[in-house]
């Protein structure tokens, strides 16, 4: 009498139409705690004798004599080697492929090696089955990424769209059947042709034995090594006249040289071209029919309570216009809205050299009465918003000159009058005069002029795109002390900055900065759309 455990295995839904597993990951997902036995635990096989209410009998009806207990332990689990035996194996190691839903289906003389893609017209809803040999396999190294691995190989014959197929490996198994399975997550793709491989680092149970290659394909691949040799030994000799590959590769072969030609030069080809057909790895290779167009409809609502919508990511409107959809709105000349809603509630200033080329591209801009918004820059300001209100104040203005000194007379040059900075795209303010009158030198110091404004490109601007800043403030005339002018003020967006003040001789001295030119106003600030 010999009592079969169940094996490490994976296990079918029974609530599932189609007799799919549980999902990978789940509770009921874990093999090793499917086994019927578990590491490092103590059992015991009892059989019940004649002393029993129902005790086990021969053939002839003669029950068991006495109620016999065998107790065991098992291995602590960590050496598989260990923990499992070869000697319950049905099947000699090491495993291999017997037999597979779909078919796998290669070259043969009988198709004269031009049959390709394997099994045709597969359903693309379908789990690929590979039926083993009756050993055990090991359910950790078959999950091991990339062991086993579907690949699309073509489709429609275009190679270029080969990439590896997303989905789950499971293994049931019992020491009468081994099968591995490769569950796509999603239908395959129809007129494709499909590549299940099977690495040798897939194992036994024990781990001591690898996974054989395809038997077929791998010699398949052994005739066309050879003829591939052939043939770099052998250069400008045409594939027919090579020579044959060895008998035991061949034995289908048909005896006929001509015949044989032929399924030289078809082999080479088959391996150049088509280098999965003779791969020993790839355990089954199909191709998917040409389904039939469904005719279904889809609906996706969008629904603001979901809160999936980003503002920075579309200026789209989400269930509001339009109840539960995305409806596009018109854009071209208001931008993005990428840098999302404007709408400050403090006055605020804003440095917009921040801004990829000083261009801002806002949803929506809400300047609130009593809100005072400045927006400073290196260069000309660009912005774009889906709408613009402005009931507060908005300001690109330059700003005012360094005042003189004032209160008395000086008696040692001040040359750190400055003038104002420009708005966005305005020149700076020009300096106060650096010459001042003396006692030996009665002439009035003239003030700096200031500097021309620039376009976006740092290009002198003409005086419409970059307020000049304004001239320096002169000097006090025929004085016997040192008096300075103001600063001039910075140019606006649009216009000039105002002349520092004169220095005098009279009450106040020094001259005051001149004011920033004004930025542009909201008569600039024209919609693009609409």
């Amino acid at each position: 009498m010999r009592f079969f455990p169940r094996l490490p295995t994976h296990v079918r839904d029974p609530s599932s139409p189609t007799g799919r597993f549980y999902p990978r990951g789940s509770v009921k997902d874990n093999a090793t705690e499917n086994a019927g036995l578990q590491a490092n635990t103590a059992y015991e096989i009892r059989l019940m004798g004649a002393d029993s209410f129902s005790p086990m009998r021969n053939t002839r009806g003669r029950g068991l004599s006495r109620t016999v207990t065998t107790p065991f332990r098992t291995a602590a689990g960590t050496d598989p080697a260990t923990f499992y035996t070869t000697t319950s194996y049905q099947d000699s190691p090491p495993p291999q492929f017997a037999f597979s839903n779909p078919p796998d289906r290669v070259p043969s003389p009988d198709d004269q090696y031009t049959r390709v893609g394997g099994a045709s017209d597969v359903p693309n809803d379908i789990i690929v089955s590979v039926f083993c040999t009756k050993v055990p396999l090991s359910t950790t190294t078959a999950r091991i990424a990339g062991n086993v691995e579907l690949t699309q190989t073509e489709r429609a014959g275009n190679p270029d769209v080969r990439r590896p197929i997303n989905g789950d490996v499971f293994l049931e198994q019992n020491f009468a059947t081994t099968l591995l399975v490769h569950q796509p997550k999603f239908p395959l793709t129809d007129r494709s042709t499909y590549a299940l491989r099977v690495r040798k680092s897939v194992k036994d149970l024990t781990e001591q034995y690898d996974f054989a290659p395809n038997r077929e394909r791998e010699r398949l691949r052994a005739i066309f090594d050879w003829m591939a040799n052939a043939r770099a030994d052998n250069p400008g000799t045409p594939p027919g006249e090579l020579t044959d590959p060895p008998d035991n590769l061949i034995p289908d072969w048909p005896e006929d040289p001509a015949e044989r030609a032929i399924l030289k030069e078809n082999v080479l080809i088959l391996g150049d071209t088509r280098p999965d057909e003779v791969d020993p790895r790839v355990i089954v290779l199909f191709t998917t029919r040409d389904e039939p167009v469904s005719d279904a409809a889809l609906t996706i609502n969008f629904l603001r309570a979901e809160d999936l919508y980003d503002a920075r990511l579309s200026t789209a409107e989400w269930d509001q216009s339009v109840p539960g959809a995305a409806s596009a709105i018109m854009t071209i000349a208001a931008g993005s809205g990428k840098d999302g809603d404007f709408v400050p509630d403090a006055d605020v200033t804003i440095d917009m050299d921040q801004f990829p080329n000083n261009a801002v591209s806002w949803r929506h801009v809400l300047i609130p009465a009593g809100v005072v918004v400045n927006l400073k820059g290196s260069r000309p300001i660009s912005i774009q918003a889906l709408d613009i209100k402005v009931d507060g104040e908005l300001y690109l203005d330059g700003e005012k000159g360094d005042d003189a000194p004032g209160g008395s007379y000086l008696t040692t040059p001040r040359t750190d009058v400055d003038g104002g900075p420009g708005g966005p795209g305005g020149g700076v303010g020009g300096d106060s005069a650096s010459k001042f009158a003396s006692s030996t030198n009665k002439n009035r110091g003239a003030g700096e002029p200031g500097v021309p404004g620039h376009d976006r490109d740092l290009v002198e601007a003409e005086p419409e795109d970059g307020g000049r800043g304004g001239k320096g403030g002169l000097g006090a005339l025929n004085s016997s002390a040192y008096h300075n002018g103001g600063g001039g003020g910075g140019g606006g967006a649009r216009l000039a900055g105002g002349a520092g003040a004169n220095a005098t001789s009279s009450n106040g001295w020094g001259g005051k900065g001149g004011a920033g030119g004004d930025g542009s106003d909201n008569e600039d600030l024209d919609p693009l759309v609409g």
